[in-house]
């Protein structure tokens, strides 16, 4: 069953440039969200319970949404990769660098340096719902089915 839970994450969006709308099952970028799903079954009564791992937990979050909040920093600061507002890929300007404070620095499992600034706290905009869990227990209730009777015949 987690099989079918992990179709519904799709595929085709390598690299994270086509993030899902709301209302859609998330697209996969690395995979790591649909490899973290897991299906728990019960032979001893008619169970099974369908989830995500604790390291997948945004997963869920994806499900459900979350409410915009304030993140603040744990320790001294949050280090924010910048990113060009249009998108893409392109250096800040020297009058971004100077209103932003952008610097350069090394960030966990990249090569090279990137722009980053700091903050002790940022408003997040929160996420809006983007339903994959009914929406697949609903689509393939038929297969499931099956499943599940296959399971229980040999009782």
């Amino acid at each position: 069953m987690a099989q079918l839970q992990q179709l519904a994450v799709s595929k085709g969006n390598e690299h994270g440039t086509r993030p899902s709308r709301p209302g859609e099952p998330p697209r996969a970028g690395t995979g790591f969200g649909r490899k973290n799903i897991i299906h728990e079954h019960d032979r001893n009564i008619p169970a099974s319970r369908v989830g995500v791992m604790k390291n997948a937990i945004y997963m869920a979050w994806l499900d459900l949404g979350i409410r915009p909040r304030r993140i603040r920093a744990k320790k001294r600061f949050l280090r924010i990769p910048w990113r060009p507002p249009e998108g893409g890929t392109r250096e800040p300007t020297e009058q971004e660098k100077k209103e932003i404070g952008l610097s350069l620095a090394r960030l966990p499992g990249r090569r090279g340096k990137q722009w980053v600034y700091y903050r002790r706290q940022v408003r997040h905009p929160g996420v809006k719902p983007r339903p994959w869990i009914v929406a697949t227990l609903l689509r393939f209730k038929d297969q499931i089915g099956r499943l599940a009777a296959s399971e229980y015949k040999g009782r």
